[in-house]
């Protein structure tokens, strides 16, 4: 009857002409040019990605980012955002996490902000819509604030003073830390 079916699945997305070819020559339909357009499919936990300083290091208190871009199992760029990315330190004591914000920017990018208060190395999982990405979880190294008089501790001391025999020696303790009671090996 000189109907024929084509059959295709695209994996690439874009904008795409097609083309009627009669043996080797470009065949027009009515001179209209037809255009397919393949849209990314569903974000897929394989192939979205997470990347940023604040996967592998933070500072107590202190806003650590990091970006997550969805894509599909094509590996195309999601073009729009509402997919559910999720970040949470599942070993850390909630009230430790102080802020933990996602912001879609709308293109398929996703911007993780995020404060903890207390300081060591923990897991981080992060997810889209409830599935864990594929290379997480992330080991993140939580290290302390800056030095904080009035959070660091003095031992040896009666009353805030000290009191020595001339040619006696006497020992007077200072622990370093933080804001956040953390302390500080490196002095401050």
């Amino acid at each position: 009857d000189g109907s024929y079916s084509v059959s295709y699945t695209a994996t690439v997305a874009g904008t795409y002409v097609v083309q009627l070819l009669l043996g080797s020559e470009v065949v027009s339909l009515n001179g209209v040019t037809h255009t397919v357009v393949v849209a990314p499919a569903a974000a897929s936990e394989v192939t979205s990605t997470a990347s940023g300083p604040g996967l592998t290091s933070a500072i107590a208190s202190t806003e650590a980012t990091f970006t997550v871009v969805a894509r599909d199992a094509f590996n195309n760029n999601l073009v729009v955002g509402g997919d559910i990315v999720v970040a949470a330190f599942p070993e850390v004591d909630p009230a430790d996490v102080t802020t933990m914000n996602v912001d879609d920017r709308g293109n398929g990018e996703y911007e993780v902000r995020y404060d903890i208060s207390v300081i060591g190395t923990f897991a981080m999982q992060v997810s889209i819509n409830g599935v864990e990405l594929a290379q997480s979880a992330f080991s993140v190294t939580v290290s302390p604030a800056a030095f904080d008089a009035s959070a660091s501790t003095i031992f040896g001391l009666t009353d805030g003073a000290l009191t020595i025999t001339a040619g006696s020696t006497a020992t007077v303790t200072i622990t370093s830390k933080d804001a956040d009671g953390n302390v500080r090996g490196d002095g401050g």
